[in-house]
């Protein structure tokens, strides 16, 4: 039988009978120009269909769309670990709530507003790894993470976001790298930073936080 093409797992994973037993799926193909891919894949899928036992789905650097995910999160139900680093996704809030057992979510380097954010982190219970580095960003040619003026996340933002993962109480890990709008303001009343590691950073596992901060904590 022909091997699963693009596929990751701890076994390899041949076509037939022994596929519904993917835990892993990583798309490393070529990067994709469209969204084409993914819809040629859906549109072969029967509208019942259920993949229960996917738990890790990673589609990072790809043109995986919202409109995709929506379909992906509903064939797999029940997915824990999801990688969308470097997509087009920017409406999170379309299909998050279809994947209510997420423990792990990568978002960096898309381009989402702080309000998606705040909806995605509300709608996920289960959230335990938070990765939000360089928001706004995208997967834009033009863009860069040196180019400020596309950052999304700013210190009122950060301050309702911190509200809502102290709130949450289970995160371990959170990775803030590059979202270079932060802490541009040294006043200690502005310090958005400093009360984002006091009350949620402290508590995890792991932590990531480069900032253009001069001024300690």
């Amino acid at each position: 039988m022909p091997r699963v093409r693009g596929a990751q797992a701890r076994k390899d994973i041949q076509l037939g009978s022994s596929l519904v037993y993917l835990v892993s799926f990583s798309y490393i193909a070529e990067p994709l120009q469209t969204d084409t891919t993914f819809s040629k894949f859906l549109s072969g899928v029967d509208e019942d269909f259920r993949h229960v036992n996917l738990r890790n789905l990673k589609l990072r650097q790809t043109a995986v769309s919202d409109h995709s995910m929506v379909a992906l999160t509903t064939i797999f139900p029940n997915l824990r670990r999801l990688d969308v680093s470097f997509t087009g996704i920017r409406k999170p809030s379309l299909w998050v709530k279809q994947a209510p057992y997420l423990e792990k979510l990568c978002l960096t380097s898309t381009a989402i507003s702080s309000a998606e954010l705040c909806v995605t982190i509300h709608s996920l219970p289960r959230l335990k790894i938070l990765a939000i580095g360089a928001l706004g960003v995208g997967t834009s040619p033009n863009t860069t993470i040196n180019n400020t003026s596309s950052m999304t996340l700013h210190d009122d933002d950060l301050a309702l976001v911190t509200d809502l993962l102290a709130e949450h109480g289970r995160l371990e890990s959170l990775s803030l790298v590059s979202n270079t709008k932060l802490s541009l303001m040294r006043s200690r009343e502005s310090r958005a930073l400093c009360r984002m590691i006091s009350r949620v950073g402290r508590k995890c596992k792991v932590r990531a936080f480069l900032f253009l901060v001069a001024t300690q904590c």
